[in-house]
């Protein structure tokens, strides 16, 4: 059993390992001819989300850094305390049985 399953992981590990080293494919030859603008292409959907007014993909975030003289705030992260505040304690809870063993009363205590 242990031979058939090292089997099977080096089989796995070496087929990925020839599929990262597979050759770029070839560029298409590039042609002379001016291709035809006058008729309207399909907008790509990172053209369409930004003519939308959302976020591109494509992009980053914070693409060029702030402009000279523009306000920068820096503020310390909330503590975990604050971020995630601990859930309001029951009225009561049940006492702790076979099925029941989170949240419950320990008997005899």
């Amino acid at each position: 059993m242990k031979m058939i399953l090292t089997a099977v992981a080096a089989l796995a590990l070496t087929g990925t390992a020839s599929a990262q080293q597979a050759p770029a494919p070839a560029a298409p030859p590039a042609t002379s001819a001016t291709p035809d603008t006058s008729a309207a292409a399909p907008a790509s959907r990172d053209a369409a989300a930004e003519a939308a007014g959302g976020y591109t993909p494509g992009q980053p975030a914070l693409s060029a850094p702030p402009a000279p003289g523009a306000d920068v705030i820096a503020a310390p992260s909330p503590s975990v305390d604050q971020a995630y505040p601990a859930p309001a304690p029951r009225k009561s809870y049940p006492w702790c049985s076979r099925t029941i063993r989170d949240e419950c009363r320990q008997r005899g205590g």
